[in-house]
């Protein structure tokens, strides 16, 4: 039985890549019991085949508005996990449509709200810098890239790094204010997002109900439900 939900699993992880990022977050939380799944654990991956039977017609679409800056919309989630690692999230766009982005089990304990996103910034960044040089090498100069949070605890520390550190932060690897050194060199802007507006949060944790169709299509670049367009 482990087997099978492994197999299938690995299957809506091809899905998701391909084309329903909806899914991202459900995978992304399976895939963390592959090992060693119980009935639970059938019972959603039941749930999300169900989900992808309803909205087989749902189609991914993307747009840019411009070619020269991208937005990223970043979330953490706080020890989330059974072993309570925290969880990142993220979305990227042009425009309209998500283009790029993840949704992941953090690979060491925070310990704190604050801690967990400062460290999903940082988990990105690869990412972030990675297509300002593609997009720069293609013709296009990027201008610095909007990183959306909603944790302005976390901004101050990526904006000033050792500078913002208190008692509660103090203890935090000096590798992830480097965040704090591209925002100084102009290649990414931090911006506060409101929460209930944070795209990155579909990406972090479950949602339900109205706030998760309206993020859900955000992310597809859809205005349909799960009964059709």
């Amino acid at each position: 039985m482990a087997d099978m939900f492994h197999r299938v699993t690995a299957q809506l992880l091809w899905v998701k890549q391909r084309g329903r990022p909806d899914i991202h977050v459900a995978i992304a939380f399976l895939c963390t019991r592959v090992k060693n799944p119980d009935m639970d654990d059938f019972k959603k991956l039941a749930r999300v085949i169900k989900y992808l039977r309803r909205t087989k017609f749902m189609k991914l679409t993307v747009e840019a508005n411009h070619l020269d800056q991208n937005h990223w919309f970043i979330d953490g989630a706080f020890a989330v996990h059974n072993d309570l690692k925290s969880h990142s999230g993220s979305m990227m766009t042009f425009g309209k449509g998500m283009l790029d982005g993840s949704s992941n089990k953090q690979k060491i304990n925070t310990t704190s709200s604050t801690e967990a996103e400062v460290v999903a910034v940082h988990d990105n960044m690869p990412s972030i810098m990675w297509l300002r040089y593609f997009m720069d090498a293609q013709g296009y100069p990027m201008k610095p890239t909007v990183v959306h949070q909603d944790n302005q605890s976390a901004m101050l520390l990526g904006t000033n790094g050792r500078g913002s550190s208190s008692k509660r932060t103090r203890h935090m690897n000096i590798r992830y204010f480097f965040v704090a050194d591209c925002q100084q060199r102009k290649h990414i802007m931090l911006t506060y997002c409101p929460t209930d507006e944070m795209i990155g949060d579909f990406l972090t944790k479950p949602l339900g109900g109205a706030k998760f169709r309206n993020f859900r299509n955000i992310i597809m670049n859809c205005s349909v439900d799960e009964y059709g367009p």
